[in-house]
């Protein structure tokens, strides 16, 4: 062959290896520079991973500067996406540009649809809002470092902005209140307690002062103890003071006594954005409502079952009455219960490595949930470690109301809150740094609400639902994530009132009442969110189902859970794309075995 031609073949034959390279090259640079625009934007979350560049900044997320930010940030990494040939990637990279289009297109459309603003307008609820998110950074045990006197001084200059931050936070809620996008009244009067609880009369007992525990000795502690003593006084209680008063005398006679989704400007179209955000797949508010009709029907038969077992009579709302005031599942109190539950740690560890392959580095700590949050709290929570390895996982477990965590979910809140689901997810992720920023420290919640619920079925190959007790408690849960998906598009979708939804809880479940009131107005101030959970365990156990029968005999479960998290998180649909992959890639190995 002339040497010519031979050249011209070389070079045509390498074109797709040469394109594939810049392809995977510009993925690689998007990806480190949405990084870190984001982490600038987010500095909270750059605490949260560990990284401390950012620890002096307060996060904004609510100002129409901060908001323009966002949107052009987004528009930006949308149009380099596109540029980039998603043929030419490796499989793995194809996962993460597809969980990254995904998220950036969701950003695009809360923009586009003015959702992003709408939602700015109601920057405080029950459970989300810089109010909470402070005390939990800075209470000297959350998640900014105190180690060393520059980490304090970070601190003090990050909390330093919190008085412009509620300012900025009241004049987005007037404006809310002349555009008719305000908060329920029931969501509006939860706050008022959140906020009174940090006025105090002396910086010794506010919750900012345990930072002040962890200064340095000698002159340059003290120095940092009269910041902190500043800092607490003109800062930081006058405003909490100016936003409980706020709240309490101009936001509240303006509230609106309807609490779903739908009763806000375009709140339909707002609805169904949740639910895309919220469970990563395409269905609506009537799809996911009957989805939950038929599986609390499913789980009632499944519970009278139980019921036997357990030696209960009656119907089943004579049943869940019973279970409601049975003394015998009452923790007797919160030491009690803190070391049931760390008990159950050692318990799930020995049987963890016949069910994974990959097992998590950083270890995790029971912590009860602290008392200024704890009204509003869920029974369990988890809180990740950082990348640093400094900083443990933490299992909270809200021990301010003990009749809200029976002793028969003992079993199934360890494996939803700890190992094997939010710390093993959220650890294995971010142990993976081959995985770029939004995967490892991101969030889709019905991933890992979905990978948490359905950990709670794993229960059953480590023999623990061998006990009555216990299984009644991993029924009752998953009952508690089935009656979610009615209750929530029923106020959201449907105009349900919050009695209502408080009525269908407890005529369906054994939730204690102080339990299904907190959690219905958490569904009514999180739209959404409620609905991931179960939808992303039916679409894991789903795919876990369809795996086993292609690959019969050959499906291994560890490999199974391994593959579904080696990614981090990722959307639904994502999931589904690389697991079908996967299946028959180890369907196509069999033969040579």
């Amino acid at each position: 062959m002339p040497r010519l031609l031979r050249l011209l073949l070389l070079l045509v034959l390498s074109a797709p290896l040469t394109a594939a390279i810049a392809d995977s090259a510009a993925l690689a640079a998007l990806f480190s520079d949405y990084d870190t625009s984001y982490l600038q934007l987010n500095p909270h979350d750059s605490t949260s991973r560990g990284d401390r560049r950012f620890d002096d900044r307060l996060e904004d997320g609510i100002s129409p500067t901060w908001l323009e930010r966002e949107g052009e940030m987004v528009s930006e990494s949308l149009g380099r996406l596109d540029a980039i040939d998603r043929s030419t990637l490796t499989p793995r990279e194809q996962v993460s540009a597809d969980t990254f289009r995904f998220s950036l297109e969701l950003l695009r459309d809360r923009h586009n649809g003015g959702f992003a603003r709408a939602q700015s307008l109601m920057p405080l609820t029950q459970f989300n809002g810089m109010h909470i998110e402070l005390p939990q950074l800075g209470s000297g045990s959350g998640i900014q470092p105190f180690e060393t006197a520059d980490d304090h001084r970070r601190w003090l200059a990050r909390a330093a902005q919190w008085p412009a931050w509620a300012d900025q936070s009241i004049a987005n809620m007037r404006e809310g209140i002349r555009e008719g996008v305000v908060l329920p009244r029931v969501v509006a009067e939860r706050l008022l307690p959140q906020l009174a609880a940090h006025i105090v009369d002396s910086p010794e007992k506010s919750v900012f002062w345990g930072a002040v525990a962890k200064l340095p000795a000698g002159p340059e502690g003290k120095g940092l103890e009269a910041q902190y003593r500043e800092l607490i006084s003109t800062r930081m209680v006058p405003a909490y003071r100016k936003l409980r008063d706020f709240v309490a005398t101009e936001y509240l006679p303006a509230t609106r006594a309807s609490v779903g989704r739908s009763a806000l400007p375009n709140g339909a179209a707002w609805y169904a954005l949740d639910i895309r955000q919220h469970t990563t797949l395409r269905r609506d508010a009537g799809q996911i409502h009957d989805i939950g009709l038929a599986q609390v029907a499913l789980l009632h038969r499944e519970m009278e079952k139980v019921r036997d077992l357990l030696g209960y009579k009656g119907d089943l709302k004579t049943f869940f009455a019973a279970v409601r005031e049975d003394p015998r599942w009452a923790f007797k109190d919160e030491k009690t219960a803190l070391a049931a539950f760390t008990d159950m740690k050692a318990r799930v560890r020995a049987e963890l490595p016949g069910l994974f392959g990959r097992l998590p580095k950083a270890d995790y700590e029971v912590r009860p949930v602290e008392a200024y949050r704890a009204a509003a709290a869920a029974g369990g929570s988890y809180q990740r470690p950082d990348a640093a390895g400094k900083r443990r996982g933490v299992f909270y477990l809200n021990t301010s109301d003990l009749s809200r965590t029976p002793s028969f979910e003992l079993v199934s809140l360890s494996l939803h809150e700890a190992e094997p689901g939010h710390h093993f997810q959220n650890t294995l992720a971010v142990e993976n740094t081959a995985l770029p920023g939004f995967q490892r420290f991101g969030w889709v919640t019905a991933f890992g609400e979905g990978w948490a619920l359905y950990a709670e079925t794993l229960g059953q190959p480590m023999g623990f639902y061998d006990d009555p007790a216990q299984y009644l408690g991993y029924l009752h849960n998953r009952l508690f994530r089935a009656i979610r998906l009615v209750v929530d598009t029923g106020m959201h979708a449907k105009g349900w009132t919050r009695e209502q939804s408080i009525r269908y809880f407890m005529e369906n479940s054994p939730n204690a009442e102080a339990d299904v009131t907190a959690e219905t107005e958490r569904y009514i101030a999180w739209p959404g969110q409620a609905l991931a959970y179960l939808s992303g365990a039916l679409e894991i156990q789903r795919l876990r189902e369809e795996a086993a029968a292609t690959l019969g005999k050959d499906f291994d479960l560890r490999s199974f859970h391994d593959e579904v998290l080696v990614d981090g998180i990722v959307p639904l649909e994502v999931l589904g794309g690389k697991i079908s992959r996967w299946t028959a890639a180890q369907a196509a190995v069999e033969p040579a075995r």
